[in-house]
């Protein structure tokens, strides 16, 4: 599962499906960007605002940890990544602990663009002549099933949570080495991609002259998403989460190991 956080240099306006969605792009090289419809919201935000703010904003929803506490797993980060692996191993029946620092969702992951995309960040030529083809296949594979995981994920909180949508490598010129490059890697590895030129192309952008089309991808109200997540834990009894608990230390002693924080401790 990828949830990519591209920084823009050009905003487009567009609409898929029922939700309003932002172009996004970023320069691959001097001619060849990757672009993607981004964003669940037609209200414009400053540079370096969270769009997921004006839906959930950052508030204490969780207690402090507070005395000592006992559990199988003790997760550190209650970003995506953390949220994330919870739900893996809570649904496993495991006993969990998470703490944060701060409030959940409220760091790294309260800036990410919530697009859920397999168009990876390095260059799929690089990646193919570091890792060999079939390793980047594998990557490709895991990518897809972590896609498909978090639209089931985020569709059985919310419908309206998690939108269909389209990336794109585009190039504003012609046989351009570097769009073609990656699309030679990208159709070995990958049955859900179009390489489009001409009209096609200036469908994208009007001076787009090709492109490569990432069908089935999405944009995922990230802080939504991870509240939802946590909503579905609250009455049960093998998942506890606290906020505001900076982790002091980590020590074992024996087979046990102690997760402090200024006023309590996760055995």
């Amino acid at each position: 599962m990828l949830f990519a956080n591209s920084q823009g240099v050009r905003r487009f306006q567009t609409a898929i499906e029922t939700c309003h969605l932002t172009n996004r792009v970023s320069i691959l090289s001097e001619s060849t960007i990757r672009l993607s419809r981004f964003a669940p919201s037609a209200q414009e935000l400053p540079t370096g605002t969270s769009p997921w703010l004006a839906q959930t904003p950052i508030e204490k929803r969780y207690p402090s940890l507070k005395g000592e506490q006992h559990t199988e797993i003790a997760i550190i980060g209650g970003g995506v990544i953390g949220l994330l692996l919870m739900d893996k191993l809570a649904r496993k029946g495991h006993t969990v602990a998470l703490l944060d620092a701060s409030k959940i969702a409220a760091s790294n992951t309260n800036q990410m663009g919530g697009l859920v995309t397999r168009a990876l960040d390095p260059m799929f030529t690089d990646l193919k002549r570091g890792l060999g083809t079939k390793s980047v296949k594998k990557l490709a594979g895991i990518s897809r099933r972590g896609q498909l995981e978090i639209q089931t994920l985020a569709r059985q909180i919310s419908s309206s949570m998690y939108c269909n949508q389209q990336s794109f490598f585009v190039s504003y010129q012609r046989h351009d080495p570097t769009l073609r490059g990656e699309w030679n890697v990208l159709k070995t590895i990958d049955n859900n991609l179009q390489f489009v030129s001409g009209r096609k192309a200036r469908a994208i952008l009007p001076h787009v002259r090709e492109a490569v089309v990432f069908d089935k991808e999405g944009t995922l109200d990230i802080r939504r998403f991870l509240n939802g997540l946590l909503e579905q834990f609250r009455s049960t009894t093998n998942v506890q989460i606290f906020e505001d608990s900076k982790v002091e230390t980590i020590e074992t002693v024996g087979s046990k190991v102690y997760v402090r924080t200024p006023e309590g401790v996760v055995v």
